[in-house]
């Protein structure tokens, strides 16, 4: 059995770990290879893909800082959370640097013989050759012909706001709570990645153009009531969308990550989305060997029947709550006060969106 996996980002690299774990002979077809430079850029994990990906990866836990808390704040008032998730068995999610993990996962694949890397143009690829030599073809690559040709209908949603990404570095406290500011101008994140340091994204709605640095560090010192601030790293930007892919594959090729989903990241829930994506898959193809059968596009349409209707509930679940709180952030404060006391008081919601979040749909 073998099976080819086009592009070789951090899910490329994790489905590949876990097919070849299964001794499944796995070709990933990569454009660029290089290790990542440290950058501003974090990740989030949940706890429940978190437990998955030690099994793959055991060391990337030296890798990861624990979250335990996570509270929501409204901008009007910083003191008091409108909402507060925790558990007293289990952490939140776990932070990591995101050229950290990348390079982990990339160097302890290469030990593996059941993989294979070759490099060629994404581009100009003809998947339709490619498919005759392979049992499945997994591509995560947004840019090749092949995906202009088949995998062109989504529904989209630009939210016309740009990410800023950066990190705070602070004095040392016990950093372990994520905060999640709601303004007028879009969703402000505090998640830290050490004691001594922070990682801020901020949602800017209606900033076409990149935001200058002095503008950012002013918005981030405005809402931070729960850092002493020293200094900030670079700051990196990116546009936020809203897609999904109406066809999840054609013929043998299925198309996966963020080719498939990409969401507003005031969750953190994309790359998330992609690990759960990942675990599906691999049980089907364990069900298929255990009852020795064929891997071949069967699987594909039990993926998509399975996880299309996850995904996309879960993915405008949280377009629903960038919206809600949107509104939220212009709505009377007695109403959003209300609201939320109602909502935070009610054990069996907070326990519920806990594991939501944790575990997807």
């Amino acid at each position: 059995m073998k099976i080819c996996i086009i592009g070789n980002g951090l899910t490329s690299l994790v489905l590949a770990k876990n097919l070849a774990k299964k001794k499944i002979f796995v070709d990933i077809i990569y454009e660029h290879h290089h290790k990542e430079s440290p950058s501003a850029r974090t990740i989030g994990i949940t706890n429940d893909n978190f437990q998955f990906l030690k099994h793959l990866f055991p060391k990337i836990k030296n890798r990861s800082f624990s979250i335990k808390e996570i509270k929501v704040f409204n901008h009007n008032d910083l003191d008091n959370a409108l909402l507060n998730f925790s558990s007293k068995n289990m952490n939140q999610m776990y932070m990591f640097k995101y050229h950290e993990i990348y390079n982990h996962i990339l160097k302890d694949i290469k030990k593996f013989k059941y993989l294979n890397k070759i490099k060629k143009k994404l581009k100009n690829l003809d998947l339709n050759n490619f498919s005759k030599k392979y049992d499945l073809i997994i591509d995560t690559n947004l840019q090749n012909k092949f995906s202009t040709k088949n995998f062109y209908k989504r529904i989209k949603k630009d939210y016309f706001s740009k990410a800023y990404v950066t990190i705070m570095y602070h004095d040392k406290i016990e950093n372990n709570i994520a905060r999640q500011v709601f303004t007028k101008m879009g969703p402000i994140a505090f998640l830290p990645i050490s004691n001594d340091s922070t990682s801020i994204v901020i949602s800017h709605k209606e900033s076409i153009k990149d935001l200058d640095r002095n503008y950012i560090e002013k918005l981030i010192i405005k809402y931070n009531k729960f850092y002493k601030t020293l200094k900030f790293s670079n700051i990196q930007s990116f546009n936020l969308k809203f897609s999904l892919l109406k066809s999840y594959y054609s013929k043998n090729i299925l198309a996966f990550g963020d080719k498939l989903h990409q969401i507003h990241p005031l969750a953190g829930q994309g790359f998330n989305m992609n690990i759960r994506d990942i675990k599906y898959l691999s049980n089907e193809i364990d069900n298929k060997i255990s009852l020795g059968l064929l891997i071949d596009k069967t699987v594909l349409k039990e993926f998509e029947n399975r996880r299309k209707s996850n995904n996309t509930v879960f993915a405008g679940a949280i377009d629903f709550i960038y919206e809600f709180f949107q509104l939220e952030s212009r709505s009377p404060k007695f109403f959003s006060e209300k609201l939320f006391k109602l909502l935070n008081n009610s054990k069996l919601l907070t326990k519920y969106s806990s594991i939501i979040a944790d575990k997807g749909i």
